[in-house]
């Protein structure tokens, strides 16, 4: 019989980070910022197994 940490290694779990861009504009007197575009990096990552006290 195969123990959860030997079958956690078939999974990969992805999920999205979204990142923003600011961008601020050079001019004087004004204070501002906006976001120029947003980033979608896709996070990969093992399962980790954890016992059911610890979750």
């Amino acid at each position: 019989m195969s123990s959860i940490e030997e079958i956690a290694k078939f999974f990969v779990i992805i999920r999205p980070v979204l990142r923003p861009v600011v961008v601020v504009p050079e001019r004087l007197g004004v204070i501002a910022a906006e976001i120029a575009h947003v980033e979608i990096i896709l996070d990969r990552s093992a399962p980790k197994a954890v016992d059911a006290a610890d979750a």
